[in-house]
């Protein structure tokens, strides 16, 4: 999956920890395949700084909802 994707594996797994420990404390998760890449990019610096988290999370976890997506074939 880092490999396909362009993404250090240690960056995709920090963002599946920041997306599994954080993203469902305020609303129903989301899965990688339920929006485009696009709507990812808009939607999670949004909802870091909603969270309180730092930069860095939201780098990760684009990388990791990206990496999955690729390593599904989706867009």
């Amino acid at each position: 999956m880092a490999k396909k994707s362009g993404r250090s594996l240690g960056e995709i797994q920090r963002g599946h920890e920041v997306y599994m420990l954080h993203c469902g404390e305020c609303h129903r998760y989301k899965l990688p395949q339920d929006l485009d890449i696009d709507e990812w990019e808009t939607a999670v610096p949004k909802m870091i700084g909603h969270a309180g988290l730092a930069f860095a999370d939201e780098k990760a976890v684009l990388s990791y909802v990206v990496a999955v997506k690729m390593e599904r074939g989706e867009k």
